[in-house]
């Protein structure tokens, strides 16, 4: 009798569990389930939602032992830029934007496309970058420092309000004393 009893507290408390873990999984976004069931995560993490990239070990272990360039027929495991941490891609860009990147329809700001072509259906999709324009985290001052001297050093483009508005015109010069002329005395 005492088996019987025992196994059966432990199944409710197995069902208990088991309750707990669906109603945290339901608690999850949509968007950040297609992020991660598209595998997403195997080169960008978006640690304001607590999602990190993945690295395998082996990965790892080969960056540590080889430094070098791989052997010639063999692709590199890494690639040779750093994808983006989008915890505040939402401030930077729209979701629309964001499909038509994925579909590798516009390109980045860099002039590149992104690595991988979306394939999922389009209704997926809208849901991914829906909650990708909803990562709004404030972005670390190094962040907005590394910016702000891209900013700097690129010039803004012209707008049409910018092409219309006339130059400034210069101040009248003014002659200081050691730069008037003598008058001439009557």
């Amino acid at each position: 009798m005492k088996k019987i009893w025992m196994t059966a507290t432990a199944v409710a408390v197995a069902v208990a569990f088991c309750g707990t873990a669906r109603a945290d999984e339901a608690k999850e976004p949509a968007g950040k389930k297609m992020f991660l069931s598209n595998h997403c995560n195997s080169c960008h993490t978006i640690s304001s939602a607590g999602i990190e990239k993945k690295v395998a070990a082996t990965t790892e272990a080969a960056a540590g032992e080889k430094k070098d360039a791989a052997p010639a027929g063999e692709v590199s495991a890494t690639p040779s830029h750093k994808p983006p941490d989008l915890s505040s891609i939402g401030l930077d860009v729209k979701p629309e934007w964001m499909a038509q990147f994925l579909k590798k329809e516009v390109t980045a700001k860099d002039g590149k496309k992104h690595m991988k072509l979306w394939k999922g259906s389009d209704e997926d999709l809208a849901t991914l970058t829906a909650w990708l324009g909803e990562q709004k985290a404030e972005k670390p001052a190094a962040a907005k420092a590394a910016e702000g001297d891209k900013a700097a050093a690129t010039p803004a483009p012209a707008t049409d309000e910018a092409k219309a508005a006339p130059e400034p015109k210069a101040a009248p010069e003014t002659k200081t004393d050691e730069t008037k002329t003598p008058e001439t005395t009557k």
